[in-house]
């Protein structure tokens, strides 16, 4: 489900934003959404080559030191645990990456190299590379950890990469945290026997995922006035200026796949909401939204709102 939770969250950016623009334009909306879904396998391709340009520059900087007049000994004999991490080497010999680069013709960072350097000299002075290079440990499982907590704690944080990314597409700073839990996950998830997979071929995966993103977007807002109301029978005190205006969102995305996607059970809707809601709301948001969706699911169903089809859906 990483495809549609990908795309329910642009589809959470884009209501958000509707909602708090002051002339809202729905059609213009829908035409950021549908670039965005694009815009955001790109991103994912461009992060994915930067760790693989990040590992060629402290490669080429082990070569460059050995190759001194007056190589010391450690010199001529380096650590090589970074530069053969078995992810990392993955990642560079992955035809999906560089086939994807060059069918979409693509060049990511080749104009751009102080971008791969700095990050590599930030890496080499963080406390988790230190740890990593002298653990003496030397496993897969050793290095899916490191190189997940490396691009957590130093790639994904670094400000003039987030900079660098603000100034090439305007969307990319909000696809940022949503193409970091990605390669996170596809890091965690490694497996040797498995490589190719560590770069999917689409964030999206066809027509029908966009399909889905572009109708999530469009009944959600139709059906805006139809869910405030069925959220202040939930709340009596309710007032829709004082509500988390994330958490409003989320519930009527939800609602709108409750009532609207008969073919998504009911549990799958509410599950990827409540995770969506700990990654982009408060930490009280997810046991607010469960309680308030659980109450009106089971209303919903009693009054046969939800009618879904197949075994096992409700």
């Amino acid at each position: 489900m990483l495809s549609r939770r990908l795309i329910r969250i642009k589809v959470m950016q884009a209501v958000f934003s509707h909602d708090r623009q002051e002339h809202h334009d729905a059609m213009a909306g829908e035409t950021s959404l549908k670039q965005s879904m694009s815009d955001l396998y790109t991103l994912y391709i461009y992060m994915m080559q930067l760790l693989v340009d990040i590992r060629k520059e402290a490669a080429n900087s082990i070569e460059v030191q050995r190759n001194k007049k007056l190589a010391t000994s450690e010199e001529l004999n380096p650590n090589l645990k970074f530069v053969n991490n078995r992810v990392l080497l993955a990642l560079e010999n992955n035809l999906v990456l560089s086939e994807t680069i060059k069918k979409n013709k693509l060049k990511p960072w080749v104009l751009d190299t102080e971008y791969p350097q700095l990050l590599t000299a930030a890496i080499r002075e963080h406390e988790v590379y230190k740890q990593y290079m002298s653990n003496g440990l030397d496993s897969v499982k050793d290095d899916k950890k490191f190189l997940a907590a490396l691009y957590r704690e130093v790639i994904a944080t670094n400000d003039q990469l987030y900079d660098y990314l603000e100034d090439h597409t305007i969307s990319w700073t909000d696809d940022f945290p949503v193409i970091n839990s990605a390669i996170i996950q596809g890091i965690q998830q490694f497996k040797p026997d498995r490589a190719e997979a560590l770069v999917m071929r689409s964030l999206v995966r066809d027509q029908e995922d966009i399909d889905f993103g572009v109708k999530l977007y469009r009944k959600t807002l139709e059906l805006r006035e139809d869910h405030i109301e069925l959220i202040k029978t939930k709340t009596p005190r309710w007032d829709e200026n004082r509500l988390n205006p994330m958490d409003a969102t989320l519930i009527r995305l939800a609602l709108t796949e409750f009532t609207e996607f008969s073919e998504i059970p009911v549990k799958v809707s509410l599950n990827e909401y409540l995770e969506i809601s700990k990654e982009y709301s408060t930490p009280k948001s997810s046991t607010f939204i469960n309680g308030v969706l659980d109450s009106l699911q089971r209303d919903l169903i009693r009054n046969g709102t939800i009618n879904k089809t197949g075994k096992g859906l409700m």
